[in-house]
C-alpha cells in the first residue's frame, strides 16, 4: 500500500426537512443513520442542516449546500399534504417544471384498491408529480418515490421520504448503490478507536500533541469522546489501497495501519482498540 498523489474525499451535505424537527416533537434519527450509511461506502458528510416546511428555506438551504459540495441528500417533504414542499422547491431551483408520472399514479391507484379497497384520495396524486427530467428512485416501502436531480455541472440532489422506515429502506435499496457507482479510485478511510481509562481528556491530549486535529502526517483527524468509563480516542485518515473498490467491498475491515502515538495512554490504561475502514472514497 502506498500513498496516492492526493486524497479528494467524496463529500455530500444532508438536509432534513420538517417543522416537527425544529420544534423538537420528532428526534432526527434520519441524519444519524445517513451519516453511518454514507461513511460505510467512504462518503463524507461535510454538513448537516435542518429546515422547516418552508419553500424558500428549503430552496435556499439546497442552493447553499450545492455551492459547497458535489451532492445533497434531503429527507422529508415528499408526502401528499400541503406542508410537503420539498419537490416543487427543489424543482424550481433547478428550473424544472412538475410533471405527472402516469405509471406511478397507476401503481398507487392499484395499491390503494388492493390494500384499502377504496379509490386513491385526490391528495395522493401529488406524490406522482415529479420534476421534469428527474430520475425516480423506487420506494419499496411506501407510496412516495424518491427523486434524483442532477445539473449540467454534475451536482446532484437526492430526495428521500422522511418516514425513517421508508428512508432507510430506500437508502439501502436504491440510493447507496447509485452513489457507489459514482465513486472511483481505491482510497480507504481508516478508522482507529483507542479506549482509555484512568486518564483525563486534557491530560490525554497533552501526550498526543503531535497529532493535533488535521495536522498529522497522514491528515489524521482526532475526536476525544469522554465518558464515565474513560476517554475514547477516535482517529480517521485516508490511505490508498491497490485493490479495486469491488475487491475492497468483499473484505472484512482489518488493520491497515497501527494507531499513531503509541504513548498516548501514559498515566492511564488502554483497555481496547478497534479498527476498520469505511470502504472507498474518490481519488481524483
Amino acid at each position: 500500500m502506498s500513498a496516492p498523489p492526493n486524497h479528494n474525499r467524496s463529500t455530500v451535505e444532508v438536509i432534513t426537512i420538517g417543522d416537527e424537527l425544529l420544534l423538537g416533537f420528532t428526534i432526527d434519527t434520519n441524519a444519524a443513520h445517513l451519516a453511518r450509511a454514507l461513511a460505510s461506502i467512504g462518503v463524507h458528510i461535510a454538513r448537516r442542516t435542518t429546515v422547516g416546511d418552508d419553500a424558500a428555506a428549503i430552496a435556499r438551504a439546497v442552493a447553499d449546500a450545492l455551492e459547497r459540495s458535489e451532492g445533497v441528500i434531503t429527507t422529508g417533504g415528499l408526502g401528499p399534504t400541503s406542508d410537503d414542499l420539498t419537490k416543487p422547491s427543489i424543482a424550481a431551483l433547478f428550473g424544472r417544471e412538475m410533471v405527472l408520472d402516469e405509471p406511478h399514479l397507476a401503481w398507487m391507484e392499484e395499491r390503494w384498491r388492493n390494500r384499502f379497497n377504496r379509490p386513491l384520495p385526490a391528495t395522493n396524486r401529488a406524490q406522482a408529480m415529479l420534476p421534469a427530467g428527474a430520475v425516480k428512485l423506487e420506494n419499496r416501502h411506501g407510496s412516495a418515490p424518491g427523486i434524483w436531480l442532477e445539473d449540467e455541472r454534475g451536482r446532484w440532489v437526492a430526495m428521500l421520504p422522511g418516514v425513517p422506515r421508508e428512508m432507510r429502506g430506500m437508502l439501502a435499496d436504491t440510493l447507496l448503490p447509485r452513489i457507489k457507482e459514482r465513486i472511483t479510485g481505491n482510497t480507504v478511510v481508516q478508522s482507529v478507536t483507542i479506549r482509555t481509562t484512568g486518564i483525563a481528556e486534557s491530560l490525554l491530549a497533552e501526550h498526543i500533541e503531535t497529532m493535533e486535529r488535521g495536522a498529522g502526517p497522514l491528515g489524521v483527524t482526532l475526536a476525544y469522546l469522554p465518558s464515565i468509563a474513560g476517554v475514547d480516542l477516535d482517529s480517521r485518515f485516508a490511505m490508498y489501497h491497490r485493490k479495486s473498490p469491488t475487491e475492497l467491498s468483499r473484505e472484512q475491515p482489518r488493520d491497515y495501519a497501527r494507531p499513531p502515538a503509541s504513548g498516548c495512554t501514559a498515566k492511564g490504561t488502554m483497555i481496547s482498540r478497534r479498527s476498520s475502514w469505511s470502504s472507498v472514497v474518490r481519488d481524483d
